[in-house]
């Protein structure tokens, strides 16, 4: 079942922008022409990237079918987007970025995953991901206090801590590391 709806998801576009915009920054595209944006939405931003950058090919892969459909409004020359999820998806090629702005929050099992993310990329690539890490914020405490009395699963965030990422990269030959946090006050 999809859950995502464009229409929701668009009424925070400038909130989510942000963030999207100051992890791109974090990217060296002097060394890059090919990208992979895990978890592209509406694509919106992901096509941006790809102009602005002028990037040889961009896949923007999403789990979600509405989003996709959005997302074909901005399909450019080398620039496609398919159906994906992080767990199951398997490029046909390596990339010289691989890029994912909140989402992966939402895939379980950090260190296979980042690890997997790792083998996507070309010699001397780089991986360039943002996740919300606020679950301890009042509304999140909220949100589970009120899923446990209505007898829902209560999801906990699969995220490391931010030293457990930097050692994980740093083990699996990375260069340059930059794990930071940062606020976004909305």
């Amino acid at each position: 079942m999809d859950n995502w709806n464009p229409e929701q998801y668009n009424r925070f576009q400038t909130e989510r922008a942000q963030p999207f915009w100051d992890l791109a920054t974090k990217v060296d595209f002097t060394k890059a022409s090919s990208l992979i944006d895990i978890g592209c939405g509406t694509g919106e931003l992901t096509g941006q990237l790809h102009a602005h950058r002028r990037l040889k090919t961009t896949i923007g892969i999403d789990s979600s079918p509405a989003m996709l459909e959005k997302a074909a409004a901005w399909k450019a020359k080398g620039l496609t987007f398919s159906l994906g999820d992080a767990n199951t998806y398997s490029p046909q090629q390596k990339f010289d970025v691989v890029f994912s702005n909140a989402a992966l929050q939402w895939v379980d099992n950090h260190k296979q995953i980042f690890l997997k993310l790792l083998k996507w990329l070309e010699p001397k690539g780089q991986l360039a991901v943002q996740m919300p890490c606020n679950f301890d914020h009042a509304a999140h405490f909220l949100a589970s206090d009120v899923a446990q009395e209505m007898k829902l699963k209560v999801r906990i965030p699969p995220l490391l801590v931010p030293e457990t990422y930097a050692e994980l990269l740093w083990r699996n030959g990375m260069e340059a590391i930059d794990v930071s946090i940062k606020i976004y006050l909305h």
